[in-house]
């Protein structure tokens, strides 16, 4: 596999130093350019470590001072040095602090009649949250004390830690113990797309987190609470509904009708509590979060950074219905493959709901490089998964398969025919060793006592 070895990795923190070059050239953000100053230091740390062979450096080890490296230069120091508000806060930060203000004083996170930039909140209510903090806590003390306080209640802070939790939640449920499957989701949140994000906005984040964790838990048969966090993402960002078709064919496919009604069911209605603040003043809202963000709005959105779809809208109306029409045949194509072949596992699901968010931001007319944050961290998750599959041989580990993999046809006759479990394969703890098992068929799992959605099944 491509970050297997060092040989792999020494190739992700190349292509991360390259990016972070680039990103300083480029971008005429301070923030931007200080992260980029600081992951230029940390990346090619990590390159020189990977890079060089030294007797005191070598093998576990060299992994470990590497990514050490990477973590400090492209996440921890910008993230310190940007929460002292001395080089500069993004808007983003700013919009989620006042949302909750207006939200705690009039019931609804929007501003009356917006008419700068500085007021639109673009954002469902959910994301309001997030400032509640630095709203309760004010300012409190002086000096030192007053920047401590300011820099445990940002914004910042919150998403990172949900993003953490939940994706550190994700890779328990999948039971990921194989040392590359969390390098390599290690890696995607040290990528510069993810950790750019962590340090000067953040709030994509969480976003991007629920809906792995959501993935998780509608692959290991936990139906309600992964409803209940797709909802939780639905409330941040209406673009979260992207991977409520996928989430809700993966529990089909391995639940059934019932369960899945029960998904959509409790889904709809957690997001209708959540979406409460938003009905106080529905005309504010969507001029905010519905037309300021496609670009007809009162005020002009920022969000025009060079992809496609934002660079063909801009050479007219032409142009922006041009856009629309690919995306809609990209959205039209992604659905006919996705029912045509829905997922049977998590890290199927993951894969489709990442090509949606692609596809999405690529052609939307408006749009910026940052919110690939959320495919990025669904393809990490993807190849964690992909890992209880295809573990390297030096891992130490023995081999595991999710069920969809079906073992060989002789081993099923044969084990089929030494058990009295029905329609089962006989149970996981009394397979003969060397023999690896699923439960079918697929409309009685949720009827076996060793079935576990997208849990491995390990031998013997």
């Amino acid at each position: 596999m491509l970050l297997r070895g060092r040989r792999g990795q020494t190739l992700a923190y190349a292509c991360f130093f390259v990016t972070a070059l680039v990103m300083r050239s480029v971008s005429d953000l301070s923030t931007h350019r200080l992260w980029a100053d600081c992951a230029i230091v940390g990346y090619g740390v990590a390159l020189a470590v990977s890079l060089v062979s030294l007797p005191v450096l070598s093998g576990r080890r060299r992994a470990r001072v590497a990514f050490g490296a990477a973590t400090a230069g492209a996440l921890l120091v910008p993230l310190a040095l940007l929460l002292t508000g001395r080089y500069g806060v993004q808007n983003e930060v700013t919009i989620i602090e006042q949302s909750a203000a207006v939200l705690l004083s009039t019931g609804t996170p929007y501003v009356h009649d917006a008419s700068t930039l500085d007021q639109i909140n673009p954002y469902l209510p959910g994301m309001a949250l997030f400032g509640v903090p630095a709203v309760v806590a004010g300012m409190v003390g002086d000096g030192l004390g007053q920047v401590w306080v300011a820099a445990l209640t940002d914004p910042r802070i919150w998403c990172l830690l949900v993003a953490l939790v939940s994706a550190g939640a994700a890779l328990r449920l999948h039971r990921v113990r194989s040392r590359w499957a969390r390098a390599a989701m290690f890696l995607s949140l040290l990528s510069p797309t993810v950790a750019l994000e962590m340090s000067t906005s953040g709030v994509d984040l969480p976003l991007a987190g629920l809906l792995v964790l959501g993935i998780a838990l509608a692959g290991a048969g936990r139906v309600k609470s992964a409803a209940l966090a797709l909802a939780g993402a639905l409330a941040l960002k209406w673009v979260a509904v992207i991977a409520v078709p996928v989430v809700a064919l993966l529990v089909l496919r391995q639940e059934g009708r019932r369960r899945a009604a029960v998904f959509l069911a409790v889904c709809t209605a957690a997001f209708g509590v959540l979406l409460v603040p938003a009905l106080v003043s529905v005309v504010d809202m969507l001029a905010q979060v519905v037309r300021f963000p496609a670009g007809v709005g009162v005020v002009a959105t920022p969000a025009r950074s060079p992809m496609p779809g934002v660079l063909l809208a801009s050479t007219g109306s032409a142009g922006r219905a041009c856009a629309l029409v690919l995306l809609a045949v990209a959205a039209t194509a992604i659905a006919v493959l996705v029912i045509r072949r829905p997922p049977r596992t998590a890290g199927r699901a993951y894969v489709y709901a990442g090509i949606g968010f692609v596809a999405f931001f690529l052609l939307a007319p408006t749009g910026r490089f940052g919110y690939m944050v959320i495919p990025v961290m669904l393809f990490g998750a993807a190849y964690a998964t992909s890992r209880l599959v295809n573990r390297p041989a030096d891992s130490g580990e023995h081999p595991a398969v999710t069920p969809d993999v079906a073992p060989p046809d002789h081993a099923t006759s044969d084990a089929m025919s030494r058990n009295d479990h029905g329609p089962f394969p006989r149970p996981c703890n009394e397979m003969p060793r060397g023999i690896i098992r699923r439960c079918t068929p697929l409309r009685s799992r949720a009827r076996c006592p060793d079935w576990r959605g997208n849990r491995s099944v390990s031998q013997g």
